[in-house]
């Protein structure tokens, strides 16, 4: 599977869970507030796996990129603290985020936060199916380039 085939593939996972999380916001008849929790938790999520693919990064540019007022070098330690940086500032909006929704949710009930769960897990489903796309990929370009250097 190629990267354009993984990206097909995951785009069209994500409108599926997003298409799944509105269906049932319609059908269970839910308030605004309920239909942010599962846009949230995908958002972590998302948020979780973007740092981690920073982290993972060989080969990176740092052009443009100052730190301190200094040009900043393309070394792992730069790369560590933009994933840090990222992290720390993602966090901190979601920690608003979910300050935001969570004073809302009193009233909700638990069928509402069942419709809820279903959601994250139809999610999970997909974004575990596209990552183990992408890893295959991305080892399958490995691999091609390995045996076109041999």
């Amino acid at each position: 599977m190629d990267v354009a085939a993984v990206t097909r593939e995951s785009t069209r996972s994500l409108i599926f869970a997003n298409v799944v999380t509105m269906v049932l916001a319609l059908v269970f008849k839910w308030p605004l507030g309920l239909l942010l929790w599962p846009y949230w938790i995908q958002s972590i999520v998302i948020g979780y796996f973007s740092r981690k693919r920073m982290l993972t990064l060989t080969r990176f540019s740092t052009e443009g990129l100052r730190i301190n007022g200094q040009a900043a070098a393309p070394t792992e330690a730069t790369r560590n603290s933009a994933a840090n940086f990222f992290a720390l500032h993602y966090g901190g909006f979601h920690l608003g985020y979910l300050v935001f929704i969570a004073t809302r949710a009193a009233d909700l009930s638990r069928w509402d936060w069942a419709g809820v769960a279903l959601a994250i897990v139809v999610f999970s489903l997909l974004k575990t199916a596209a990552d183990v796309g992408m890893h295959w990929a991305e080892h399958r370009l490995l691999q091609r380039k390995q045996s076109a250097v041999e």
